[in-house]
């Protein structure tokens, strides 16, 4: 008789066989899960959980040689909304722009809510940049869809002061002009980021993680060479002189001759505080480094010190201008008034275009072209700033005898920047050594280019120097005089094309002491129109507001209250130079909105998002 197997006992060991493969299966899969795919889901779980919120770097700020603040950030507070927390679109918009200040605004902001709503986004800017006081003070109604958020905010404490030269930040955090731009990298530093627990609908409650962040490493300052005082002064002067006389552009620059730096640089036209995207173009330009001219009479002490230095001419020589009319080859030069014979000296002061056309040949075109090349004329210098203008030099090949040599002579058929004009100030009453003009210290400047020589003697660079001493004491330049001070200079007008059109550029250097000189001021005006219809004179236009700039840049410089530096971080309230003090913002930090809120930090302009207002402007580059 055969047994059979049990029933029982083989269906037994059958579904222990399946639960031991199923237990296999669950423990391997749990194993793939945990092992290979475990980073992937810790992931999701952390995305579902926790938000990670950057935190924006506290931007550098732009100093000046004295450690005064002439741009910082502050964290400024943004309004934004939910529009799914929103039912009725028009009557939270009013209510919230009611509160702002800005009813106009509402039918604007309930269309684009509404329009948001339908589409199922849940974030809408409302305005950006504002101080916290007035963000503080909104009411949500209960209806918790009200965004604020902090955002770094750009000002310019100063106002207009050097505005263009700093430059603007964009809402992306990147310099867009000026030294902003140039040393961005340093300026910006690295946000930063925290984490916030999420609630189970989104909601964000104030939970913050900072073990699992990373500090914001705040941008480094820019200390540059510029002075405030100083800045202000030249700001100021150049403003009246555009009220005075008009100019299509304008510009007063004062530099160190003794090494380069340039210690104010003001323009018109130019921003003056406010959201710069309702500027001109116009107004981001720098004219002392963007815009050409034609010198005139300013570029005459350089082929005096030229011909000088090379032997052609002598001190004690004089030229025969005649009754103020000579002739050159074909062509026929003019002076103001009939000199007669003059001194070399006096052709200088007297600003005569019939003797400097005879220093001017006698010294020859080969030694005449290499001299303006040796000033960086025609050559950009490597300003701290973008865009910098080389201006323009007629190649060696064309130039004629009676048309080339005798015009450049006068300073005419040829172009230059106003910081060209004013580096070769300083190399002529330095002795000789062309140092390269400088925005910023020189730690911050180490590709700046070695000095350099121009070709001319000790003795030649004194003469014209006693020269321009006259010119201001006895000469086209007595406006330009201060009581007490010896004073040189150098006055220049020079009419545009086409001839007889009744335009011109004006422009007058100063320098003092005029001994041992520690500033060169050059105020540059084009096409100034004056109010009694005479012909705008460099000596009229532009020598009073050099004179007024440096007397105040030397007692500025001898007073020891501007070593004192302003306080870290001040924002300052109202308009022009008169500021008012209201804060103190140098601290970093992020407040974190509802859902969908882009809490990452994004810089503003430089000079604020609202309140702007700006010159109109009608220059140009011929």
């Amino acid at each position: 008789m055969i047994r059979t197997a049990d029933p029982m006992a083989h269906r037994a060991r059958v579904l222990f066989a399946v639960l031991l493969l199923f237990f296999t299966a669950l423990v391997a899969r749990t194993g793939y899960i945990q092992v290979w795919l475990g980073e992937e889901y810790a992931d999701r779980a952390r995305a579902q959980h926790f938000r990670e919120i950057e935190v924006p770097a506290t931007r550098g700020s732009i100093l000046d040689r004295n450690g005064r603040v002439l741009a910082v950030s502050y964290h400024a507070c943004s309004v934004a909304v939910d529009p799914a927390r929103i039912d009725d679109p028009g009557l939270y918009s009013l209510e919230l722009t009611l509160q702002l200040g800005e009813p106009q605004r509402a039918r604007e902001l309930a269309r684009l809510v509404a329009r948001k709503k339908e589409h199922g986004k849940r974030f809408v800017w409302v305005k950006r940049r504002l101080d916290r006081e007035p963000v503080e003070a909104l009411q949500d109604g209960g209806r918790a869809a009200l965004v604020v958020l902090e955002e770094p905010r750009r000002e310019n404490p100063h106002g207009a002061a050097a505005a263009s030269l700093l430059g603007v930040v964009g809402d992306d955090a990147c310099g867009l002009c000026g030294l902003e731009y140039t040393f961005d990298a340093r300026l910006r530093g690295r946000p930063g980021t925290r984490y916030v627990l999420k609630e189970g609908r989104g909601r964000v409650p104030w939970l913050l993680f900072p073990e699992r962040g990373r500090e914001a490493v705040p941008g480094l300052d820019v200390v540059t060479t510029l002075d405030l005082g100083i800045q202000v002064v030249a700001e100021r002067e150049l403003q009246a002189l555009q009220d005075e006389f008009s100019p299509r552009w304008s510009c007063a620059l004062v530099m160190d001759p003794r090494n380069g730096e340039i210690v104010a640089m003001a323009g018109r036209p130019g921003l003056y505080g406010g959201r710069f995207r309702k500027a001109p173009p116009e107004a981001f330009r720098v004219p002392a480094v963007h815009c050409n001219f034609v010198p005139g009479s300013t570029l005459k002490p350089l082929i005096m010190a030229s011909a000088l230095h090379a032997g052609v001419v002598r001190p004690g020589q004089t030229l025969d201008c005649g009754p103020g009319r000579k002739r050159f080859g074909g062509r026929l030069l003019h002076d103001v008034t009939a000199h007669g014979v003059l001194s070399l000296a006096d052709v200088l002061v007297k600003s005569s275009n019939i003797g400097m056309a005879q220093v001017g040949r006698a010294l020859g075109m080969r030694a005449t072209y290499a001299t303006l090349r040796a000033a960086g004329f025609g050559a950009r210098h490597g300003i701290e700033l973008p865009g910098e203008e080389r201006g323009r030099l007629t190649p060696f090949k064309r130039w004629h005898p009676d048309q080339t040599l005798v015009s450049v002579s006068m300073g005419h058929e040829l172009l230059v920047t106003p910081l060209q004009l004013a580096t070769m100030y300083c190399g002529l009453l330095n002795g000789g050594t062309l140092h390269p003009p400088r925005l910023v210290s020189r730690e911050l400047a180490p590709s700046v280019r070695e000095p350099r020589r121009l070709p001319i003697g000790p003795d030649a660079l004194d003469f014209v120097r006693r020269a321009m001493v006259r010119v201001v004491a006895e000469g086209t330049g007595r406006r330009a005089r201060i009581p007490g001070v010896s004073v040189g200079g150098k006055t220049g007008t020079s009419g545009k094309f086409p001839k007889g059109c009744g335009k011109y550029t004006a422009s007058f250097v100063a320098f003092a002491p005029a001994e041992a000189p520690r500033f060169v001021v050059l105020v540059v005006a084009d096409e100034p129109q004056r109010p009694d219809g005479g012909t705008p004179y460099g000596s009229i236009v532009a020598a009073p507001a050099a004179g007024r700039i440096l007397r105040e840049a030397l007692r500025l410089s001898d007073s020891s209250s501007i070593s004192s530096p302003s306080e870290s971080g001040v924002r300052l309230k109202g308009h022009g130079f008169g500021m008012v003090r209201v804060a103190a913002v140098q601290s970093s930090g992020a407040t974190v909105g509802e859902v969908g809120s882009p809490a990452g930090g994004r810089n503003p302009d430089s000079a604020g998002e609202e309140n702007f207002e700006a010159v109109e402007c009608r220059s140009d580059t011929r």
